[in-house]
């Protein structure tokens, strides 16, 4: 029973903290840790941004199940009276 838009906000916050931690612990150091870091954000990105799809999909998908459900129930109550 959580909100799409809360979802939502709870993957952009975990993304913007795992950054912030990187940040924070000392991890772009020199070149090439600021080149990894950069294929980091990248991947980083990628995988939320496909999380965010795929919890759409799931969000809809479980919607129109209720949807389907509720009508069917309703038609069955109907049936029986």
């Amino acid at each position: 029973n959580v909100s799409f838009s809360d979802f939502c906000w709870a993957i952009v916050l975990t993304k913007e903290h795992i950054w912030d931690f990187i940040q924070q612990h000392g991890f772009l150091q020199g070149p090439l840790e600021v080149y990894g870091a950069m294929e980091f954000l990248r991947l980083r990105d990628q995988f939320f941004e496909r999380a965010i799809c795929y919890a759409a999909e799931g969000y809809e998908r479980s919607k129109t199940e209720t949807l389907n459900y509720v009508s069917v129930s309703r038609h069955a109550a109907l049936k029986h009276l």
